[in-house]
Parts: structure tokens; sequence; C-alpha cells
């Protein structure tokens, strides 16, 4: 069974809508060039407009020095400020988005966020987690005593969404690139969260009858947009979420629900 995200997006971005009670900002830092992250951003420009948020989009080259970055993102007033990933060039990632004041910090990517959100002090969720939260609960799924294994240990969707299952009592499996017995331990899970970016490595074979299989993974082949799952086997199965269509606009509708209750703190 497939399960389209994006009536649920509407649904939660409607409701973010009745807390907006003043003229709200997002600030999205691009550094370098990449077409997944320009479909991204293109998102978050039309649902922020939508509800009548005012949206910038800054766009720096690969050469950037972190000193010149700091000096520009100085003068941004924003009310939330992301830095699109990837980052292409020299840049080292967490020091850039360290750069993220922390009351601007809507992604939940700096360090000092990180650090409240791993030791249960933030207020709100990184927007990969909502999305997943989102859709489990639209499901009706307590994971509590449940096997949750993510696949593939990234700072975007991989950790957060560990560190999310494990304070929810699940019992939670990592699997990375050089993790032995892959396959297996996927194949026991009663739900897959994955955020790898290689499309269709998460097949039909590989999951149990009755799984839910979360796909937060997005890539490009021939210039059309897919995520980690092969759906059409998987589907078979499982309830999943497709990539276009799936985590990705609840993601973005998390990072507007991030801002909404930041301004309102």
């Amino acid at each position: 069974m497939i399960f389209n995200c994006q009536k649920l997006a509407s649904t939660r971005l409607e409701e973010i809508r009745k807390d907006i009670t003043d003229r709200l900002s997002l600030g999205v830092v691009q550094i370098g060039e990449d077409s997944v992250s320009s479909v991204f951003i293109n998102e978050k420009r039309k649902a922020a407009e939508k509800l009548g948020i005012n949206f910038n989009h800054y766009q720096f080259s690969e050469d950037i020095s972190l000193k010149i970055l700091r000096e520009k993102m100085k003068k941004f007033t924003d009310e939330g400020i992301i830095i699109q990933l990837p980052i292409k060039g020299r840049l080292e990632t967490q020091k850039a988005l360290n750069l993220i004041p922390f009351e601007k910090d809507v992604d939940v990517l700096s360090e000092k966020s990180l650090g409240k959100f791993y030791t249960g002090r933030l207020d709100i969720l990184p927007p990969v987690v909502w999305a997943v939260d989102q859709v489990l609960k639209a499901n009706r799924i307590d994971i509590a005593k449940k096997h949750l294994v993510v696949v593939g240990p990234g700072r975007l969707v991989g950790k957060p969404t560990a560190l999310y299952a494990a304070k929810r009592k699940a019992t939670v499996s990592v699997v990375g690139k050089s993790s032995p017995n892959k396959e297996k331990v996927i194949k026991m899970a009663d739900v897959v969260v994955t955020g790898v970016g290689k499309p269709k490595i998460i097949t039909g074979n590989m999951i149990k009858k009755g799984a839910v299989v979360i796909d937060a993974g997005t890539s490009k082949i021939d210039g059309v947009l897919t995520g980690d799952v092969d759906t059409e086997s998987v589907k078979e199965k499982a309830l999943v979420t497709p990539v276009p269509g799936g985590v990705g606009p609840l993601t973005v509708v998390g990072l507007l629900n991030n801002l909404v209750r930041n301004a309102q703190s």
C-alpha cells in the first residue's frame, strides 16, 4: 500500500496557518549548485508563499570562505535561516551550520540545536523527524516495543530518527554501508526509515510482510526524482511512502512549523 503524504501535508499546512500572527520570513542559503537541492528549495518557497511567509534565497559560489559566509549571514534578519544541504565546495559542513544562530535554526542542524535535541531540551523536532512522526501518527502506529531500522546514519535522517525512535522505546538498529548482514537486519524490521540517497536500494524481498517503510532518501535518475525504495515491489508487502509525494512535502511543513513555533517562543 502506498501512503501519499500530499494530503496530510496540506492539512498540516492549513493548521499551521492558524498559528501565524505576525509577518514571518525564511531565508535559505545555498552554496554551490545541486539539482536535487534546487527542487527542495523551490518546494520550500511554494509552501512559504502559501502561508504568506516571506522567502529569501541566498546563493553563493562553491569557493566562498567560512569567514565571508559568516559576514554575509550576519546581515540576514530573517526569522528563520537554513543552509541547504549538501554544501558544495571546500567548506566543512558542520562549521557552516554552526553559523546559524540558535534562535533562527529551524532545521535543527547547528551543534547547539542538536545538543538540545539529543538531551531532550528542544521544543521542536528536526523537520524530517517531524515528518516521520506525522506518518506514524496518521497511520496509528505506535513504535514502542517495535523494531525500527534506520538505513543510513546521516545527519539529516538517520541520526535524529534513531534518537527519536529510541526515546519512544522502540528497538533501534542503524544500518550503514559497512554494516554486516544488512539485508537480514532490514528484513526483521517492523518499521524501516531510509535516508541514503541511492535509488531503489530497498526492494520488496528485503521487507517483511506488514512492515512500514518510510522513504526519506532522494536522488535523480535521468532527471527524475526517486527514492531509496523500489516502491512497486515494496507496496505489495508493506505500507510505503513514495518519492516524490512522500516525506518530502511533510518535511517542508515541519520546517515551517518550526519557524512559526520559534517565533511564538
